[in-house]
């Protein structure tokens, strides 16, 4: 089983799913013109999968990303039917070898472009972890305006603060706060302020 398939059954999933969504897999073209941003999924990773119908092989990956699809409930896959490739699709995306297999992220960023289906289940499965909520990763050249008070985004960023990066008036008063609280004297000192902060975050393992 695939790690993404895994993953689709964790926690996160909530009840068992039921029967598929009809929305989850999609032919968007039989070689004729399309928008892949048009088309995809919202709100989920997606798979879009540029394959001929006249190719057995072809064929068989389709089928098997169908069958994990609804077995997931949490990708969707999108089918691009062509029947060559000088076809106006193949033509739009570049396409030379069948299947080409495209994993997107929630927000429509390609992770992965492949002829390999075995390399696309760790791009699913770093899609299927990324948060729901929209937010400024360090890589982002938003990032230098997001997150000036804490690096500019040149080292990581915990998630908690990315939550507030399209809002940064409100992540550097939250920071200058939280300073205060942390680095001032009050009901215990700095010192023993620090060394709580230290000891809690030596349990959590976390290294920010």
């Amino acid at each position: 089983m695939a790690v993404w398939q895994l993953l689709a059954a964790a926690a996160l999933a909530g009840p068992p799913a039921g029967p598929a969504n009809p929305a989850l897999i999609r032919t968007v073209s039989t070689g004729g013109a399309f928008v892949l941003e048009k088309v995809l999924l919202p709100e989920r990773p997606n798979i879009v999968v540029f394959y001929r119908d006249d190719s057995e092989p072809d064929r068989a990956v389709v089928a098997n990303l169908e069958e994990r699809t609804k077995r997931s409930g949490r990708v969707g896959l999108r089918l691009v039917r062509l029947r060559d490739l000088e076809g106006p699709a193949a033509q739009t995306y570049g396409i030379t070898r069948t299947p080409t297999l495209m994993v997107l992220d929630r927000f429509g960023n390609l992770l992965k472009r492949t002829t390999e289906i075995a390399e696309i289940d760790e791009p699913v499965r770093k899609a299927m972890q990324m948060a729901r909520i929209k937010w400024v990763n360090e890589t982002d050249p938003e990032a230098a305006t997001a997150y000036r008070m804490v690096g500019g985004g040149r080292r990581p960023v915990a998630g908690i603060l990315k939550t507030m990066s399209l809002r940064p008036e409100l992540l550097e008063g939250i920071n200058r706060v939280a300073g205060m609280a942390h680095f001032t004297d009050g009901a215990l000192p700095r010192r023993t302020k620090e060394m709580i902060a230290t000891y809690v975050s030596a349990i959590n393992h976390c290294k920010f």
